[in-house]
C-alpha cells in the first residue's frame, strides 16, 4: 500500500514535492509525480555527460514543483528526443550549446519543429537558474527564431475515420450497442455507466478518474436531470479536485448512477470491514478495486485517510483503456470504412465538440 503522496512538509533535505503533492528524490532515477505520471531519467546518461545530466535533472525538479506532472513528463521526453537525435553512437553531449540546437533544428521540418519549440520555456528557466549543462547563448538563439507549433485540428478538419469525430450513424450505433450489451450481460453496470458518461460528457479520463460519490446529486424527480460536479484538470491550478464544473446528466444516466452507487457501496462494505458510512461519500465513483482490497486489514483511520485522498482512484489510462477495450469487443461497424470503429476518449470529445 505504498503511496508517496504527502500533505505534510518534506523532512528529507533532498526531497521535493511535485505540484500534485507527491514526494520525490531529485537524485533518484525515477520520479513518481502524480497518480498517473512516473518519469524515468537515468537513460539520459547514455547520451549526456554527468554535468549535463546534473543540470537537466535540477531544472526538471524545479519544473515538477511548479508545473503539472504531465508538462514535466513532456519536457523529459522532449529532452530525450533532442539528445538522441543529435548524438552519434558511442558519444555523449558534454553541454547543450548553440551548435547542438542548430543541429537538432536542421533535422526537423515544419510539422516536427514543435519538438524544439516546446523546450524554449524550459530552457529559459534552466538558464535563469544557472544550472550547469546549458550554454547561455542557447536561449537568445531560440527566442530569435519563429518555431512552428504542434499541428492541431487536422483529425477534426479532415474528418479522419480513425482519430476524428464519429459520424452521426457511428455515434448512434455506439449508444445503441452499449445498451444492448448491458441487457445481454456482455458488460457490467460500472463499464456501462463509465462509457455512458464518456459519451454524454466528452470529459477527459483524468476528470472522470477524480470523481467521488459526493460529487453526484441525484435527480429529485424522474423527469429532471441529475447533477455531477466534474473536476477540472487542464491548465494552471488544475490540482486534484481543486476546481469543478457542473454537468447535468440525462434522467437515464441519473438512474445508472443511482444503481451503480448502491452496487459500489455494497461492494466496498464487503471488501473492507473498516469501511464506515462516513467513508461512502468519499469513495471514488470508478475506484481501483484491487487497490481498495489491499486495505482489507486496515483500521478505520487508515481507510478514512486513503478514501479522502486519491489513493483509491483508478488511473486515467485505465479508464480510457476500458472504454476502448469494451467498444472494440462490441465490433460496431463503421459506415465509412471497412471493419469496426475504434473509440477513444479524445474521439468522443471531438464528436461532442462538432455536433
Amino acid at each position: 500500500m505504498e503511496n508517496n503522496k504527502t500533505n505534510v512538509a518534506v523532512t528529507d533535505r533532498r526531497s521535493r514535492l511535485s505540484r500534485e503533492g507527491y514526494e520525490f528524490d531529485p537524485d533518484a532515477p525515477r520520479w513518481k509525480l502524480s497518480r498517473d505520471t512516473e518519469i524515468e531519467l537515468e537513460s539520459i546518461l547514455d547520451v549526456a555527460s554527468p554535468t549535463l545530466y546534473k543540470g537537466f535533472s535540477a531544472a526538471l525538479a524545479e519544473c515538477a514543483q511548479s508545473h503539472s506532472a504531465w508538462h514535466t513528463s513532456n519536457m523529459n521526453s522532449a529532452m530525450k528526443l533532442l539528445l538522441r537525435t543529435i548524438t552519434s553512437v558511442g558519444n555523449k553531449i558534454e553541454i547543450l550549446d548553440t551548435t547542438s540546437i542548430i543541429n537538432f533544428k536542421a533535422k526537423l521540418d515544419k510539422r516536427t519543429e514543435y519538438h524544439l519549440g516546446r523546450l524554449v520555456g524550459f530552457f529559459n528557466d534552466w538558464s535563469t537558474a544557472q544550472h550547469p549543462g546549458l550554454d547561455a547563448a542557447v536561449v537568445p538563439l531560440l527566442y530569435g527564431w519563429t518555431l512552428a507549433g504542434n499541428p492541431k485540428g487536422e483529425a477534426v478538419t479532415l474528418r479522419c475515420p480513425l482519430r476524428g469525430p464519429l459520424t452521426t450513424m457511428e455515434f448512434a450505433l455506439l449508444q445503441e450497442r452499449i445498451i444492448d450489451a448491458l441487457e445481454d450481460g456482455k458488460i457490467d453496470l460500472e463499464d456501462f455507466t463509465l462509457i455512458s458518461l464518456f459519451i454524454a460528457s466528452g470529459r477527459r479520463p483524468t476528470q472522470l478518474a477524480d470523481a467521488k460519490w459526493c460529487d453526484f446529486t441525484p435527480s429529485p424527480k424522474p423527469e429532471t436531470p441529475g447533477m455531477l460536479e466534474i473536476a477540472r484538470r487542464k491548465g494552471k491550478g488544475s490540482e486534484f479536485r481543486a476546481q469543478f464544473k457542473t454537468f447535468a446528466m440525462s434522467p437515464e444516466l441519473n438512474l445508472s448512477f443511482l444503481a451503480l452507487r448502491d452496487v459500489s457501496h455494497s461492494r466496498a462494505r464487503s471488501m473492507l470491514p473498516a469501511f464506515v458510512e462516513e467513508h461512502l461519500s468519499q469513495l471514488p465513483i470508478f475506484p481501483d478495486w484491487r487497490r481498495l482490497k489491499s486495505y482489507a486489514d486496515s483500521s478505520p483511520m487508515v481507510v478514512g485517510s486513503a478514501v479522502r485522498g486519491e489513493t483509491l482512484h483508478s488511473k486515467s489510462l485505465s479508464l480510457g483503456g476500458r472504454l476502448t477495450k469494451v467498444v472494440d469487443n462490441l465490433s460496431i461497424t463503421s459506415d465509412r470504412m471497412p471493419g469496426s470503429i475504434h473509440v477513444t476518449p479524445i474521439r468522443l470529445r471531438r464528436t461532442l465538440a462538432t455536433r
